[in-house]
């Protein structure tokens, strides 16, 4: 009795059996038309019980007219039909193809619909990409479904490609050859299954396919089953992907497990390689494929990608079904509408009275200098111009600016002046009611790596108050940006970059190989929507500071890295960074999932002050976690920069032929 129909998308997989229907399934065969299926010679050659023959001699064309019987396991219903052999298509051993025969069906149902094609060579099957096969063993005559991934081409046949099975299958019979090997991420046919290779314990632990391109009938004039824009965008998409290093994009594959746990996480190095482990799970409960979820988070991410990311996902074969879903990402992500764009990222509008604090730290002496084209790993030891402004009330309004008295200050004294600044801050605008007070720091190369989040105000005698990454918000500016006449020339970039955070862009762009060389890096950040940098390195080591300054003059606002120990090991480092990242990532991804007005990058002042406050005070960070005070953020408004005659005046930066001043 033959079982209910599974899906629509196995209703090409046809059984193959002798002309005797009380015989026992042989193997599987792929529809090809309505009238048409493909299946392997040997299968046939059982088929007809014809003597078996030696492995390497070639195996006799069919006499004309030599039928087998084919069925379906996946039809709701008792249908059978005889096929007729094609002798102008037996393909055996020593030719090439060396084991196809296609069959001429008498009739099909119209519930039974040709398979879709995916034109793979052994040129182009790609090595790790994940595929399924379903054949018929006589202990399993409904289906024995196995998994693999490509390994490349290989085989005692030129036209092969060498499978490995996962894990290694114990006991498969004779009955798989001749089924459909499936591309898990598109579920198109991309090849025949042809034989297994066994372990000395009889395992089954290498397989071989004949690649959909090999098959004369798909080259010749037999019509097949034509490729949709899936399938093509589907080809267009491994070659992007396969060039995107999976840290680039740890945090689009984090949301697309939705609280799956990593198992393979170590193991995938790009994109590609992380879709093909996505599309071995079940969908979503709300129903959507999780292989849509990460290219429409990288979307999100790459805008570069997002316009090829965007068709293949609708043009998706079940599309339709998850339509829904794919729209609240898009319009959840971090792209405020046009009536709720905010006049800055990160303003605290929704607040009556938000406050600011704004200290610039000047370089008097060059004892602690850098010059910005050439960046030296110097610790800061100069004297240093501190100026400070206070701003409170709403911005839209027009804050309430006072400008405090400049004084020189010994590096050894810059902590404590900095910490009796921002008590003196909170204690005059307690007078005024105000809710919320947040720092911003504009500082010359040397001092952004300071742990100003670490630093604690005291509170009375002998009393340890609270870290000011806890208390305030806290974000970085650089003063070579604001100030410095060799900057000029890339304020429009400034400007242009803070315009798309502004309206809600969100690309990150994440440390990889690639981006290891200044000139690939400065190419990344020039893409359109670009507005954050995560550093591979602090900018307190030359490779970090060459690495900051390219991103400054790419004019990225937001710019961001892990505080590391000068002394930390490579082993301790590598683990950090990547803790730093994922957190990083989630962090972005969970203001996303808010829907605010104001979120993704746009929001990680706010999210990391939020992160900061959730950190245990009495107890060790939970294994694998990351220390939020270890994150320093440059998050630079081109459009609030203090006047340099200490003024209370705010503008932009002048651009090369403005004058000076």
């Amino acid at each position: 009795m033959d079982l209910p129909a599974l899906s629509p998308e196995s209703s090409w997989e046809v059984r193959i059996r002798p002309a005797d229907p009380a015989g026992p399934p042989v193997g599987a065969g792929v529809l090809l038309t309505d009238n048409r299926l493909v299946t392997c010679a040997h299968v046939v050659h059982d088929a007809l019980d014809r003597p078996r023959v030696p492995r390497d001699t070639p195996l006799p064309v069919p006499a004309p007219g030599s039928r087998v019987l084919v069925d379906s396991p996946t039809y709701a219903g008792s249908w059978s039909a005889h096929a007729t052999v094609l002798p102008q298509y037996w393909h055996t051993r020593g030719q090439r193809p060396g084991d196809i025969a296609i069959l001429q069906l008498e009739h099909t149902p119209a519930e039974l619909s040709p398979a879709k094609l995916r034109p793979v060579s052994r040129y182009n099957a790609y090595p790790e990409t994940r595929v399924r096969a379903r054949g018929f063993p006589r202990r399993f005559p409904h289906g024995l479904t196995t998994h693999a991934v490509i390994r490349g081409p290989g085989g005692d046949s030129p036209e092969l490609v060498q499978l490995m099975l996962l894990p290694p299958e114990a006991d498969l019979e004779s009955g798989l050859s001749g089924c459909g090997v499936v591309d898990v991420s598109s579920a198109t046919v991309v090849g025949i299954l042809t034989s297994f290779l066994r372990s000395p314990d009889d395992r089954a632990y290498l397989g071989w396919m004949i690649p959909v391109d090999e098959i004369p009938a798909v080259q010749g004039d037999v019509i097949t089953a034509p490729l949709d824009r899936f399938d093509e965008l589907n080809a267009h998409l491994d070659s992007k992907l396969r060039e995107l290093d999976l840290d680039e994009v740890a945090a689009c594959y984090t949301a697309a497990l939705a609280g799956r746990p990593v198992r393979d996480a170590r193991r995938l190095g790009t994109a590609w390689e992380a879709l093909q482990h996505l599309g071995d799970l079940t969908d979503t409960p709300e129903g959507t494929p999780r292989t849509v979820l990460f290219v429409e988070h990288i979307a999100l991410q790459r805008h570069d990608l997002a316009r090829v990311l965007h068709r293949w996902t609708e043009t998706h074969p079940d599309y339709a079904r998850f339509r829904d879903n794919v729209a609240a990402i898009r319009s959840g992500a971090g792209r405020p509408r046009a009536a709720e764009q905010p006049e800055a990222p990160g303003d605290p509008a929704a607040q009556p009275n938000p406050a600011w604090l704004i200290i610039r730290a000047e370089v008097l002496d060059a004892a602690g200098t850098t010059p910005p084209g050439e960046p030296e790993s110097a610790s800061p030891q100069g004297t240093y111009l501190v100026a400070h402004w206070l701003r409170y009330g709403p911005r839209d309004h027009g804050p309430e600016t006072e400008a405090g008295q400049s004084r020189q200050v010994p590096y050894p004294e810059l902590r404590s002046h900095v910490l009796e600044l921002v008590h003196a801050a909170e204690t005059t605008l307690a007078r005024f009611g105000n809710d919320e007070l947040r720092l911003e720091f504009i500082l010359p190369l040397e001092l952004l790596t300071e742990p100003i989040p670490d630093w604690r105000i005291p509170e009375g005698h002998d009393v340890r108050g609270p870290r000011l990454g806890a208390r305030f918000e806290i974000v970085l500016r650089s003063w070579e940006r604001c100030y410095d006449p060799a900057f000029r020339p890339y304020a429009h970039r400034w400007r242009r970059h803070w315009h798309e955070l502004c309206s809600g862009q969100a690309g990150v762009s994440w440390p990889s190989r690639r981006t290891e060389d200044m000139s690939l890096l400065a190419e990344e950040l020039a893409r359109p929507g670009m507005v954050a940098r995560v550093l591979a390195e602090p900018p307190d080591r030359t490779a970090g500071q060459l690495e900051l300054l390219t991103a400054l003059r790419a004019g990225l606002p937001v710019i961001t890295w892990r505080v590391t120990p000068q002394h930390e090991s490579t082993l301790t480092r590598k683990r950090g960074d990547t803790r730093f990242r994922r957190w990083l990532g989630n962090t972005i991804l969970r203001s996303r999932d808010a829907h605010d007005a104001v979120s993704g990058v746009a929001a990680l002042p706010r999210e990391l002050r939020v992160q900061r406050t959730a950190v245990p005070r009495t107890r060790p960070l939970p294994s694998g976690d990351h220390d939020p005070f270890k994150a320093a953020l440059i998050y630079d408004d081109p459009t609030q920069i203090p006047d340099v005659e200490n003024s209370v005046r705010f503008a932009s930066p002048p651009g090369p032929d403005d004058p000076a001043g």
